[in-house]
């Protein structure tokens, strides 16, 4: 089943049984994790955090993430961030909503890698795969991708899902 919407709370008084898989989604707006690209630690993702915990409560092992992944402008690194927490935390099951649009390849090997063990070191991750992937291209395709994903995860980037005018921001 999915904590979505107005679901999206977990309950107070009844329980799952213990075949249902309860699919949390996080929402990346006002209504539960504002910053789509970072974990649920970013203090902005508090609601998100507190749900899923008391999600955890109820169905222990039980619960997993459907992501939104900021429109498909997911980075490698927000993806670890996510799987690595979600780890730490005991959940199982993690499905996206659509695909990754940047360097989708490069994204469905780490978090394929991460599925196996999500505590891999994502450098080392990245590195293999782009020197697999682009050959004698490899060094100058490192540093576009970071380049890129460096503007993403620390520039001034709305990773809500919808975004929002940076002008009507006061």
């Amino acid at each position: 089943t999915y904590a979505y919407g107005p679901t999206q709370r977990p309950p107070v008084r009844l329980r799952p049984e213990k075949n249902v898989h309860v699919s949390y989604a996080a929402w990346p707006n006002a209504s539960s994790a504002p910053c789509g690209i970072r974990d649920f630690d970013a203090p902005e993702n508090y609601l998100a955090k507190s749900e899923i915990e008391g999600w955890l409560a109820v169905a222990p092992g039980r619960v997993g993430l459907y992501d939104y992944n900021s429109h498909g402008r997911y980075t490698v690194n927000g993806m670890a961030w996510k799987v690595k927490w979600c780890a730490r935390k005991g959940m199982s099951g993690f499905h996206y909503c659509g695909g990754n649009q940047s360097f989708g390849q490069l994204f469905r090997y780490v978090h394929g890698r991460l599925n196996w063990d999500p505590f891999l070191e994502v450098e080392r991750l990245k590195r293999e795969f782009i020197a697999g992937y682009y050959g004698p291209a490899a060094p100058a395709m490192e540093r576009i991708i970071t380049g890129i994903y460096d503007r993403i995860e620390y520039g001034d980037y709305d990773g809500r899902m919808h975004g929002v005018d940076r002008k009507s921001v006061v």
